[in-house]
């Protein structure tokens, strides 16, 4: 008794003396760059895999022991090993090797990267084409440091939500601001799934409208993340801007034109499924019930012994049928046209729902200088079928832009996009049919039953109540689409004076933008949706956007 005492007692004194040796620490992760707060950077004591992330303020509080040493990560930044302590101010910087680089900024003024007194960062075309993305959000994925991009659904043409340095707003839009060419066009959804849902998640997702830029014509993004970048554009860029250069045929070969032809396809698949239960049948209880919405009946190897439906028992369905050893009743096979009687199976409905998605896209680029000026034209198409039948998207682009000399002083440029584009899509959230996809018991054959009774097209059959549509009916009867047709552009002129001067330069340049699309909506539930009749909802949004701007750049080198 006395060895068991003492054992106890050692070894509560020494977890006694190992609590109290840690010590509580607090600090903040912020951007080398402009000293805004990192949020979600991880901090992990090094060696360990014991850590903590920070919160919307960069700050974080830890537990540690003495002499440990905290090491801080975050996407796109370069790691960095501190030793603990009190009231850290740790500054992460970005993980970009670039050093003399000149980037677009704010008004099109190039300047040197480093020369910026606020946090950028810049991409390339080859870095965006990398991965035949088919919208600018999935160009930028993964790519930029700070930027956090949450894509809806995996269906093509689907809406992504971008924030840039974490989000400012719970009941507000995060949206950061695009500029093309100079200009600022739309880039969020004409509608909110709330707003037409009439207050509630309902219905189908909505495209944002920088879906419509094609990541073949661009040249360059540069993304302004600090306050003081927001600062030029005024209250729109109070999320930040992404800076987006087209290609305009500058530096480009002359003689004659340079042709670039860039074609892409690529495949996707569902990358992995829940681990679904395939021994217990639908029902309640351990009891088989043909219409639950549950797999709480008894196991599917024990069916035939059912007493209301199996195939080994005195039941109303043997008694009219005969019996039918080592097999069930189901009645939604009968309702089906299909023999009632079914042999033991489980079935992988998931994986017999989704399909291979595939996306080709093509771009081809004329583009040519001249002593005086040069000129790009480009046309390109998408083609994406998405992983869920009958979904997917269409897109068509062209895009002609051309810059002139008109005399020593003066130039002149125009740019000009069109787009024409065709998403078909499913519903989601209160009104997506996966729920019944994944919730399909293993004993159902979701995909080998059809989805109406026999002769009537309208009356749907599933393994349970018709809270949602059969997801085969769905794909083939509910059609949601949305077809946009859209121009951006401008037009500038441009004066430039060196004074006969080695060592100043004044640039004054008008530019005259617009941004027009209309965007038809269909919404139309088949006649049969839920058991009910259907509906049709068609409507349009219309936009008509112009931006005139004219700046001054006046560059004086003292030295």
């Amino acid at each position: 008794m006395e060895k068991r005492l003492m054992m106890f007692l050692a070894c509560f004194f020494l977890f006694l003396g190992g609590a109290l040796a840690q010590t509580t620490i607090s600090g903040t992760v912020v951007s080398a760059e402009d000293g805004e707060p990192i949020v979600g950077a991880a901090v992990t004591i090094a060696g360990t895999k014991t850590g903590t992330v920070t919160d919307v303020d960069g700050k974080f509080t830890l537990n540690v022991e003495p002499g440990s040493n905290l090491r801080v990560s975050y996407l796109g930044m370069k790691d960095k090993t501190v030793k603990a302590a009190n009231n850290l101010k740790i500054q992460l910087s970005s993980n970009d090797k670039t050093l003399d680089e000149v980037v677009v900024t704010a008004m099109g003024i190039s300047r040197d990267k480093k020369s910026l007194g606020y946090a950028s960062q810049d991409l390339k075309a080859e870095k965006l084409t990398e991965g035949a993305s088919t919208s600018l959000s999935d160009a930028l994925q993964g790519k930029v440091s700070g930027v956090d991009i949450s894509p809806s659904s995996g269906m093509p043409g689907a809406s992504s939500r971008i924030t840039i340095r974490g989000v400012r707003s719970f009941t507000g839009d995060n949206t950061p601001l695009y500029v093309v060419d100079g200009m600022p066009i739309s880039s969020v959804s004409d509608i909110s799934t709330f707003d037409s849902g009439g207050g509630s998640i309902i219905g189908t997702d909505m495209a944002n409208r920088g879906v419509d830029i094609d990541p073949n014509d661009i040249e360059s993004i540069n993304i302004l993340k600090g306050q003081a970048a927001s600062a030029l554009y005024g209250m729109r860029a109070n999320n930040g801007v992404i800076i987006i250069m087209t290609k305009s045929g500058k530096g480009a070969r002359k003689g004659k034109p340079q042709i670039t032809y860039n074609t892409n396809m690529a495949w996707s698949v569902v990358s992995t499924l829940p681990d679904f239960q395939k021994e217990y049948a639908q029902g309640r209880s351990g009891k088989y019930n043909p219409s639950a919405s549950t797999s709480w009946g008894p196991k599917i190897s024990d069916l035939p012994n059912d007493p209301n439906y199996g195939g080994n028992t005195d039941n109303n369905y043997t008694a009219a049928y005969g019996k039918h050893e080592g097999m069930y009743y189901q009645p939604q096979r009968a309702k089906a046209g299909l023999d009632p009687w079914t042999t033991l199976q489980s079935y992988d409905n998931a994986k017999d729902f989704f399909q291979t998605g595939h996306t080709w896209s093509n771009n081809v680029n004329i583009a040519q200088s001249f002593d005086k000026g040069n000129y790009s034209f480009s046309l390109g198409n998408t083609n994406s079928e998405a992983i869920i039948p009958e979904t997917g998207m269409d897109r068509y682009n062209a895009k002609f832009s051309a810059e002139a000399q008109l005399a020593k002083n003066w130039s002149t440029g125009f740019n000009g996009n069109f787009v024409f584009s065709k998403i078909r899509k499913q519903p989601s959230a209160n009104d997506g049919f996966l729920a019944a996809v994944y919730g399909a018991p293993a004993s159902y054959d979701l995909k080998g039953i059809p989805d109406h009774i026999a002769g009537d097209e309208y009356t749907q059959t599933l393994f349970r109540n018709l809270t949602f549509d059969n997801p085969y009916w769905a794909v083939d009867n509910n059609k949601f689409t949305e077809r946009s047709q859209r121009y951006f552009g401008d037009a500038y002129i441009k004066y430039t004076s060196d004074f006969g001067t080695d060592n100043m330069k004044l640039d004054v340049k008008y530019q005259l933008g617009a941004d027009a699309y209309t965007t038809d909506y269909s919404d139309i539930w088949g006649y049969g949706h839920k058991g009910g009749k259907g509906s049709a909802d068609l409507y349009s949004w219309k936009s008509r956007e112009i931006n005139s701007l004219l700046t001054a750049n006046y560059d004086w080198k003292l030295s």
